[in-house]
């Protein structure tokens, strides 16, 4: 007997071919050997609606969604073998669904399991307006429906913060002690810096129950926000104290501790992490980390030395230890471990690209090029250190040679959004403005939540007199990144639009969130 996998490979095929009649035999013959199998049940909905029985097709929607929200404990069993790339099966699963969901709702009703269904399939596709709209209808027609509320405050926290708080502070009035509204709410308040409200949403949402690592994390780095280091690390404790996921524990509070110059204590957790993952690169990474917050770069060279020699891949703790030095302004002793990496691993690409990065940060951009070229000759099937080569080029003012690697990157790999980013603002330095337009669009249209990409296609839009439209990608940009608020005061692209009065009271708004 064929097994369902390939039962649901021969339906999809003879979907495709126009047979439906063929799918769904082997959709049913699917659904014999497990009843409760999602992609046979879409597969199943899909035939039954192209063969015009709608009513059918509605019935094992409804199915589908009975599967979805009741799943087995080997849920998951079927994107084990549906492909290599398991995303694109997760996707392939929830799409034929969707679309029969999308075309039955033009000529007929919904109810509430079946919006649910095409509300939360279109916010997994990435749909964020029909999830919108469909999880609006099913709180407007089922208003007690605790399931609703989180799925449209969830949708809407994706792409418009302005509009959620309404719609978040009507779900509270409703459901008082459900914990997820109160992250949400803390969410919310942390991203517009409103960091004493977000104490309060967060230490809400523990009270409750909701005392997982991420909340307790987001907690802290209110502390951290608020500069109250004693309850940063008071919480640190707490999390380790759980034991929910010790070794994650141990690494935050390093990171807490070194954050609230307390980095003896960061070694103690140091110390504790070496005891629970002792052959992990990242263990020696972290350790060495708090070994220079305390200025012993010689305890910290012994700590990366044992971790190239001891873990596996102990190379990428030397890596990494560049990446947070860099992150953290501290560019000296980034460049020694980079120089250290050198000497234990010449002949690896990102060793050389480690010093490139920390020699670009110091401003040695000769050298930088150097050591990005080295490792592109390493590694010369590896785009990225085109693209270093390019953005090094580009410090240097070789706009032509940085332009020339970014379109021999863009060439291979047109959809590379770190490299269509470089090429827009290497138009955007050489007044291609029109040029720069095109490539932040491209950026955008291929991941529409990037805010840096937004934040730059403003200082186009700007340049170019459209004054509405830059606007529009700051507020969007701010609502999507923290840091670009930093990026306002001197920005001379935005220039243009500083005398604005909606620029002012955008600038006056951020002043008083972060003043609450």
């Amino acid at each position: 007997m064929p097994s369902i996998h390939k039962l649901l490979e021969l339906g999809r095929s003879s979907l495709g071919r126009g047979d439906y009649a063929g799918a769904l035999v082997q959709a049913d013959a699917a659904l014999a050997q497990d009843a409760l199998s999602f992609d046979a049940l879409q597969l199943r909905s899909r035939a039954l609606y192209l063969l015009g029985r709608d009513a059918e097709a509605l019935q094992a929607l409804r199915c589908a969604y009975d599967a979805l929200h009741h799943p087995r404990p080997d849920a998951d069993a079927e994107l084990e073998h549906a492909g290599d790339d398991e995303d694109a099966a997760a996707l392939h699963v929830g799409m034929d669904a969707l679309e029969t969901l999308l075309a039955l709702r033009e000529r007929h009703r919904l109810d509430g399991d079946l919006l649910m269904l095409l509300a939360e399939l279109a916010e997994e596709a990435g749909r964020l307006e029909i999830a919108r709209e469909a999880f609006e209808e099913l709180v407007k027609a089922e208003p007690h429906r605790l399931e609703a509320w989180e799925g449209l405050v969830h949708a809407l926290s994706h792409d418009d913060r302005d509009a959620t708080l309404p719609v978040l502070e009507e779900a509270l009035e409703r459901f008082p002690e459900h914990a997820l509204f109160h992250e949400f709410q803390g969410y919310l308040a942390f991203r517009r810096r409103q960091y004493r409200q977000a104490t309060d949403a967060y230490r809400r949402a523990i009270e409750l129950g909701a005392g997982h690592t991420d909340n307790y994390q987001s907690l802290a780095q209110c502390y951290l926000a608020l500069g109250q280091f004693e309850e940063a690390m008071a919480l640190g404790r707490q999390m380790v104290e759980l034991g929910e996921d010790e070794v994650e524990a141990q690494r935050f509070a390093i990171e807490l501790a070194i954050n609230c110059n307390q980095p003896r204590k960061a070694l103690e957790h140091a110390h504790q992490l070496v005891r629970l993952q002792p052959s992990h690169a990242e263990t020696y990474c972290y350790k060495a980390w708090t070994e220079l917050a305390l200025g012993d770069w010689e305890a910290a060279e012994r700590s990366l030395r044992l971790g190239f020699h001891k873990a596996l891949n102990g190379e990428t703790a030397l890596f990494e230890l560049v990446d947070y030095l860099i992150i953290s302004g501290e560019y000296d002793l980034a460049l020694r471990v980079a120089d250290l990496a050198y000497e234990l691993a010449p002949d690896h690409p990102e060793s050389s690209a480690a010093r490139g990065k920390a020699l670009r940060e110091m401003g040695a951009f000769r050298e930088a090029l150097d050591a990005f070229e080295q490792a592109a000759s390493l590694a010369p099937q590896d785009d990225r250190f085109q693209t270093w080569i390019g953005v090094v080029r580009d410090n240097l003012g070789d706009y032509p040679g940085a332009l020339r690697h970014f379109n021999q990157v863009l060439s291979r790999h047109p959809a590379d959004l770190w490299t269509l980013l470089n090429r827009g603002l290497c138009y955007l330095a050489t007044d291609q403005v029109d040029r720069a337009l095109i490539d932040f669009n491209r950026g955008l249209d291929l991941d529409p939540q990037d805010a840096v990409l937004y934040f730059w296609r403003a200082c186009t839009l700007a340049r170019l007199g459209e004054t509405d439209g830059a606007l529009n990608d700051l507020r969007r940009a701010i609502e999507l990144g923290d840091d670009i608020v930093e990026w306002l005061e001197h920005e001379p692209s935005l220039d243009p639009l500083r005398d604005h009065p909606h620029f002012r009271e955008l600038l006056a708004r951020l002043e008083n969130e972060e003043s609450l």
